[in-house]
């Protein structure tokens, strides 16, 4: 296989992943999982024999990449009302969002919009779609 897409990529990765996840909650000590323990084995032996499948023909520096992917990667549920789950989006560490956030605030601190412009700002409305907001209703909260 000489190319291999994204979406082909992330599910290749998700199947690594079940194998992973129900090898993780086979050996989990609870008693809901112990009673669940052969069925988990038989789940992971069956995911393992498709991911085993769909990378057959995958060259070794994909699968590679694959695997770095998914190695750097998390499964999380997400509700479908979430909008997390209707786009894409970057998890990023917190260091590096403020120091990018440093930046576009102390554009606004100098910001002089009134009225009608604070309300079509695109940086005020990313900023509150990024969960940066303030209690200073009516005007800018991000005004200096």
């Amino acid at each position: 296989m000489s190319y291999i897409n994204s979406q082909t990529r992330e599910q290749i990765a998700v199947l690594a992943g079940i194998v992973t996840y129900c090898e993780a909650m086979a050996e989990d000590e609870r008693d809901e999982f112990k009673r669940a323990k052969r069925s988990l084995q038989a789940m992971m032996r069956h995911a393992e024999k498709a991911f085993n499948a769909v990378v057959e023909d995958v060259d070794i520096d994909q699968l590679a990449s694959i695997i770095h992917t998914a190695k750097n990667s998390q499964f999380a549920l997400v509700h479908k009302s979430n909008p997390r789950a209707n786009y894409d989006s970057y998890i990023i560490p917190t260091q590096v969002f403020d120091r990018l956030m440093a930046d576009v605030i102390g554009e606004c601190a100098f910001c002089t919009k009134q009225g009608k412009e604070v309300k079509k700002c695109q940086k005020r409305r990313d900023l509150a779609k990024c969960g940066i907001v303030t209690d200073r209703a009516g005007e800018c909260p991000y005004q200096g």
